[in-house]
């Protein structure tokens, strides 16, 4: 990556998590925190309601904006897989293959060549992400060069 410059990386990620989380986001804001918060701003009675409220406030909108990141960043050298609360940034190089979960909740996930295993939010369903695990695969094949 040239000095001072941003590397360009391809996001590969299922939307339909962030539309329900931008639904939940705009419920939670417009039905309980937002009323609350205006009523304490006129009021003596509740001093405590903003101090409570506007963090709240601010985790809500910025897991909302981290939702809809979440999911794998192909660029030229790394996997970035980005999560809810942490990006991790792999080597093509030390990842062995993506998969979909076998059991449990339909979840996209990383192996390394190290046996670790590193689940991918962005990778969920409904609906299935078997194409993109796909898609994903064919780029590690091409980057490292596997069979």
């Amino acid at each position: 990556m040239t000095e001072g410059k941003r590397e360009h990386c391809r996001l590969v990620h299922t939307p339909a998590p962030a539309w329900m989380v931008l639904i939940f986001t705009i419920f939670l804001l417009g039905t309980i925190a937002a009323p609350e918060v205006v009523d304490a701003a006129g009021s003596d009675d509740k001093p405590w309601a903003a101090v409570v409220f506007l963090p709240a406030i601010l985790y809500i909108v910025w897991q909302s904006w981290r939702m809809f990141r979440v999911g794998v960043r192909v660029c030229a050298n790394e996997a970035k897989i980005v999560n809810m609360l942490k990006t991790i940034a792999v080597p093509w190089t030390e990842i062995d293959r993506f998969e979909v979960s076998a059991s449990g909740p339909i979840i996209g996930i990383a192996h390394l060549r190290s046996g670790e295993r590193i689940l991918i939010w962005g990778l969920a369903g409904p609906p299935n992400p078997a194409t993109l695990i796909e898609e994903l695969n064919a780029e590690l094949r091409q980057r490292v060069g596997t069979g």
